[in-house]
This record gives structure tokens, C-alpha cells and sequence, in this order.
């Protein structure tokens, strides 16, 4: 990258976060995480997250991207050819985490793709999964989808935001994550020990949710904990953050 194009992507990165509301902001202006993914008693992979402005368009509202890459590790990735890649791209709209796209595209042999389309205007939403396509009515303020609703936790968290309910649009309705703020805990993961606020997710299956989040790190997760219906448990340690205020 040359040093114009470096000056002109720092402008838009400036430029995006003083035009938040600053009565809005709780998020960092961006950043990484990434995290050792473990299960079946291993490090299986590497997860990353990463948060980033993007330029106006057509003289609109900055957006944002949040984005998630999932790969197999060492002897794992001998054994594992999956990769698993989500992107949603959204704006802040009256103090709210508006969706605008999201995609999921997971690669290997169980090839999978799926992706949401809010219409904000029109107040529905388009699912596709593989070659299954449906229109949802009925979205509302406070939708989130399968990936921003990590954001949200923590934008909320941040602000001390109750109750923690969060709409979501699934090929078979509308569905929504409940989470409840637990205990303070100290959580030592690879990234080194943190002050944490306990989140559970309720779910009236057996499946269970649960994260561990940092005050430090913009109430960034440090730990994920998610527990199959068959009991099998896989988990997310954060290795090495990074956060632009």
C-alpha cells in the first residue's frame, strides 16, 4: 500500500467513528481477537474476529463490518478441512446494531452457504440457506444476526443495558437469544488473567451458551463456552486482542 492510499483509508477510519453519535459509542472504533478454538480435549483451531469501519457511500451513514474465520491448527488441520467464514456488514441507527448483510460460507466436504438481507424500509428480511430462500415480516429495531450478536453483548454490556434480548431470523421463524449478566469471575485464558462478567445464554433445548466478558477489553469475551446437545463441550480463549478507542 502506497502512502496515499494508507493516508486516504486512515481519513475513512477517523472520518466513520467521529461520525457515531457520542452518546452512542460504547464499542471500540475496531479491532482483533483471536482465539484457540478446543475441543474433544485439543486445540482444534484458531478463531478470529475482527471489527472495522468502512467508507461512506453515496453519502450514507458510515458502516461497519464484523467479521469471523474459523481454521483447523496443527495435527488438526491434518484431520479437518473445514474453514468457516461469516461477514455482516451494518450501521448504527438511533442508538442501535443495525444489520444491513449477512453471509456464511463454510468450506470442505459439508460445503455450506447462507446469507441474510435486511430491508429495513420494508421491514423484512431475505434468508437464503444453500438453495432454501424465504421472506420474513416483522423485523424490528434490535435484530441482530448469528454473528453481531456478539457486538451487541457487548455494546450493551458497556452501557448496562437490561433486558438482554436479541431478535433473530431463521429459515424457520423468527427466533430470539436470551442472555442473563451472571456474577463477576476471574477467567485466566492465554491472553493472560481478566476480571470477567459472566453471560448465559437461556435455551430451552440442551444445548447451553455461556461467555466470559472483559470490563478491560470493552466487554470483549475472553471465553466461549458451547455445549452440544450430546454433551460434547468446545470452547473459545482469547490468544491476543487488539483495540483502537
Amino acid at each position: 500500500m502506497n502512502r496515499s492510499s494508507w493516508g486516504v483509508k486512515t481519513l475513512y477510519l477517523i472520518t466513520a467513528a467521529l461520525l457515531l453519535p457520542r452518546s452512542a459509542i460504547a464499542l471500540p472504533d475496531q479491532f482483533e481477537a483471536r482465539y484457540a478454538f478446543i475441543g474433544k480435549g485439543m486445540t482444534l483451531g484458531e478463531t478470529r474476529y475482527q471489527f472495522l469501519p468502512t467508507p461512506p457511500k453515496n453519502g450514507n451513514s458510515p458502516s461497519y463490518v464484523f467479521s469471523t474465520h474459523t481454521k483447523p491448527t496443527g495435527l488438526a488441520a491434518m484431520l479437518i478441512d473445514k474453514t468457516i467464514d461469516e461477514r455482516s456488514e451494518w450501521q448504527r441507527q438511533e442508538g442501535k446494531i443495525h444489520p444491513l448483510n449477512y453471509q456464511f460460507r463454510q468450506s470442505g466436504k459439508r460445503k455450506k452457504i447462507k446469507s441474510r438481507s435486511f430491508h429495513w424500509e420494508l421491514g423484512q428480511v431475505s434468508l437464503v440457506d444453500d438453495k432454501h430462500t424465504k421472506q420474513l415480516d416483522g423485523l424490528k429495531p434490535g435484530t441482530v444476526d448469528e454473528a453481531l450478536f456478539i457486538l451487541a453483548l457487548m455494546d450493551d454490556l458497556e452501557q448496562g443495558k437490561k433486558p438482554l434480548h436479541y431478535p433473530l431470523a431463521k429459515q424457520k421463524g423468527w427466533s430470539e437469544y436470551v442472555f442473563e449478566r451472571g456474577l463477576t469471575e476471574t477467567i485466566q485464558v492465554p491472553a493472560g488473567k481478566f476480571e470477567t462478567v459472566k453471560v448465559v445464554r437461556h435455551s430451552s433445548g440442551q444445548r447451553s451458551f455461556q461467555l466470559w466478558a472483559a470490563p478491560s477489553l470493552n466487554y470483549l469475551p475472553v471465553q466461549i463456552e458451547y455445549r452440544e446437545k450430546d454433551g460434547e463441550l468446545f470452547q473459545l480463549k482469547l490468544k491476543q486482542s487488539t483495540l483502537h478507542q
